[in-house]
């Protein structure tokens, strides 16, 4: 039997068993793992390029023109195992393999944490299943991988418990909790802030409960977490001083990033059987994707009646809940449609840490760990019933694995035009002009940001001009502001606004933007709320456009910036630019953006192919910029 193995061989073959499951449900993956990467739209691009970025600059830090200072946002405990990978396989190929193992490692949390409260291995195997290849982190996958991450929670749990259920002080496990607890905060600001509301709401369960020797334990624990936080904090003190590092939630985020009411019950879209079915309410979409499964629910329904959890019962009920309503974002949502109904998060969105938490359906990873403990219970519940019910934890794990199916899982073809490798071999370390030009974070964009241009970065390893990061520094700011950068951004613009020159807003944006318009009108204490937590400049941007049924005209756009030549140069030397990549040569906007190139810059084809143009600037009649093609 599996379970009479040694305890390090067992250990392995469940881990193992967890990784296969993942290679399984995300087919068709494991067939590119060298060509293409998880996920639908920009953001696993982006996630990509910040996991080589880290790679990368260990050996060459100058990643954008002119800067070299590390992004506290991006420095994560997995991203040093995908170090570490890349120096047995390529690049895209350690990618594909870190997330696997990511679904695998959170999985595999869960169960040591399960397998500790409920004393039931095959209950525990349940469990990770349910959480570590939940549709939420499947959804997650597609595109906000960090979220994969999310072994060190459960763990951080793991240890707590087992500290306090020592009856005494035990520093061992509150050191050990602390440490998981600084790995969490390391791995993501969400993990941050949920593993610290967690840690205090569970002092005051225990002080409400007359829990004896758990104080020390407690101060220990979170004394750790603070110090192993704090070189992460000290990055952040002059950004967050200067406020760039401060998010609001607009109302897009709150209606794009919450979960609906029924989310938990509805399939999610890219389910094989029913998901199409389901997608007509739009509320299962990767952003907020929170299906559970039906036998998952009446599992945990069943754990919370019928096992003894001990005393820990309660506070999984009161985490689970409490997650799964903040989840809901500030305005309940029934079946895709708001109900302005104000909740929770309304309140807690006006804290400035915890306003951090922009995608709010990202609450739901302690919804699920809570979850599968319960239905864990079921199981084991199930399991003492007698030898008939001994071998059910196969069954309800088939039906769960039903429940869950993400086939096909959506996978991006990532193309390698030659021309690239060419430009990787030039001796020249000159910047990178991509078009489109942009750049974003998450606070906005300025041009158009095109993810191609940071995956092509990682094949020709120069600097370039824009790209995604998550809050854009001075310098990054400064390099889109110069007039040739703005120059080419309102052709961009202009060819944008005159293929779709006037807009109707989405109905349902605009009945929400009318509603608070109302509100206003009223002097409605719910605008007085919504104020606080966007700010007046933002509320007046909704009431505007609360007053208008069209986009903006062309004529909105800023005055043409007049440049000559030889101005333009100048300031392309200033820039360090040496080159011009177009991508999607069919696109008009890039059609346009480079022929603004051509008139006020001299450039030289280099090559074609793929669609994708190289050309090198050209300054002077003896320039040697790119001598391994004269």
């Amino acid at each position: 039997m599996l379970f009479k193995l040694k305890p390090i061989a067992r250990e392995l073959l469940i881990f193992l068993g967890y990784f296969t499951l993942a290679v399984l449900m995300t087919l068709p993956l494991v067939f590119y793992l060298d060509s293409s990467i998880p996920g639908v739209g920009s953001d696993p691009i982006s996630h990509y390029w910040n996991s080589w970025r880290f790679s990368y600059s260990l050996q060459a830090p100058l990643i954008f023109h002119t800067v070299e200072a590390p992004d506290p946002f991006f420095i994560q405990p997995f991203r040093i195992i995908y170090v570490i990978i890349t120096a047995f396989f390529a690049d895209l190929l350690s990618y594909n393999l870190l997330i696997l193992l990511e679904f695998a490692l959170s999985a595999y949390g869960c169960y040591r944490l399960t397998l500790y409260i409920l004393k039931d291995r095959w209950a525990a195997v349940y469990s990770g299943v349910i959480f570590g290849l939940s549709p939420f982190m499947f959804a997650k996958g597609m595109g906000h991988t960090g979220a994969l991450q999310a072994i060190s929670i459960p763990l951080v749990m793991l240890e707590f418990f087992k500290a306090l259920d020592s009856n005494e002080y035990c520093l061992k496990r509150s050191i050990t909790a602390g440490i998981w607890a600084g790995i969490a905060v390391f791995t993501s600001v969400y993990f941050a802030i949920y593993v610290g509301l967690w840690l205090l709401g569970l002092a005051f369960w225990l002080l409400a409960t007359k829990r004896s020797n758990w104080v020390l334990n407690w101060i220990t624990t979170v004394s750790v977490m603070v110090v192993l936080a704090l070189p992460k904090a000290i990055t952040m003190i002059k950004p967050a001083a200067e406020a760039s590092y401060l998010t609001i939630k607009t109302l897009g985020k709150w209606y794009l990033t919450s979960i609906d009411l029924l989310g938990i019950i509805t399939p999610h879209w890219n389910h094989p059987i029913w998901g199409s079915f389901f997608d007509i309410f739009h509320i299962s979409s990767p952003e907020r994707a929170a299906f559970l499964g039906i036998s998952v629910l009446i599992l945990a329904v069943l754990g919370w009646r019928k096992h003894q959890y001990r005393d820990w019962r309660i506070w999984i009920g009161i985490w689970t809940l409490s997650a799964w309503i903040l989840s809901l974002g500030p305005m309940l949502q029934i079946a895709g449609k708001p109900t302005f109904i104000p909740l929770p998060d309304a309140v807690l969105s006006v804290f400035p840490i915890i306003s951090a938490v922009t995608s709010v359906s990202m609450w739901m990873v302690l919804a699920v760990l809570g979850v599968a403990l319960l239905a864990g219970g079921g199981v084991a519940w199930l399991h003492r019933r007698g030898n008939w019910w001994r071998w059910t934890w196969i069954a309800v794990i088939l039906i769960a694995v039903i429940e869950y199916l993400p086939n096909p899982y959506p996978v991006i073809q990532m193309k390698k035009p030659v021309v690239l490798k060419q430009l990787a071999e030039d001796p020249a370390n000159k910047a990178v002009l991509s078009l489109p030009v942009g750049g974003r974070d998450t606070m906005g964009e300025i041009g158009s940001f095109d993810p191609m241009s940071i995956w092509y970065q990682t094949l020709h390893r120069k600097p370039i001009i824009g790209g995604r990061v998550s809050r854009m520094s001075e310098t990054q700011r400064n390099s889109l502001d110069s007039d040739l950068i703005k120059r080419i951004i309102h052709t961009q613009d202009s060819v944008i606004l005159s293929e779709k020159p006037i807009q109707a807003f989405n109905p349902r944006s605009q009945g929400i933007r009318v509603k608070i318009l109302r509100w206003v009108e009223k002097d409605s204490w719910l605008a007085g709320l919504i104020k606080k937590i966007i700010g007046q400049a933002k509320l007046d941007q909704v009431l505007n456009k609360a007053k208008r049924d069209h986009g903006t005209p062309l004529e909105a756009l800023p005055t043409l910036i007049q440049l000559d030549s030889e101005t333009a140069l100048n300031q392309a030397d200033s820039l360090d630019i040496g080159f011009v990549l177009a991508n999607d040569l069919s696109s008009s906007v890039v059609k346009g953006a480079l022929r603004t190139c051509k008139e006020i810059l001299p450039l030289e084809l280099i090559g074609e192919e793929m669609g994708v143009a190289l050309y090198k600037v050209i300054y002077s009649d003896n320039d040697t910029l790119t001598a391994l093609y004269r």
